[in-house]
């Protein structure tokens, strides 16, 4: 009885992890723009700003996609009620997505991978 529940349990989180794929890779940008994904692996809440300015709030394990107009812009990832922080310079390009995953790198840094390419 005791390896029923087991695999009766095992298999609930089997089909509930199957359905929390993340949908930014079907986002199409609006014509003439290009899209911006912030995808939020981390526990604390991430303030954007982009040149300078507050954009967005990107939650905890959560992610967010800005439309932009293409070109470069600079980027700031800020830790909500926290020290940590990202800077750098990204390029958005029409009818890309440019995906930024976001890790935590130990008590004042965020790591950051960028990738750049299609909608599906």
């Amino acid at each position: 009885m005791r390896f029923g529940v087991f695999y009766f349990i095992l298999l609930l989180t089997l089909l509930f992890a199957a359905g929390c794929e993340k949908k930014y890779h079907e986002h199409q940008p609006p014509t003439g723009e290009g899209s911006l994904v912030l995808d939020n692996r981390t526990s604390s809440d991430i303030n954007l700003y982009l040149d300078g300015k507050y954009t967005n709030r990107v939650y905890a394990m959560d992610y967010r996609v800005i439309d932009l107009t293409p070109g470069a812009y600079r980027l700031v990832l800020e830790q909500r009620r926290g020290t940590k922080y990202f800077g750098t310079d990204i390029d958005v390009l029409e009818d890309r997505l440019t995906i930024l995953d976001i890790y935590d790198d130990g008590w004042q840094k965020y790591e950051v991978i960028t990738t750049i390419r299609k909608p599906k």
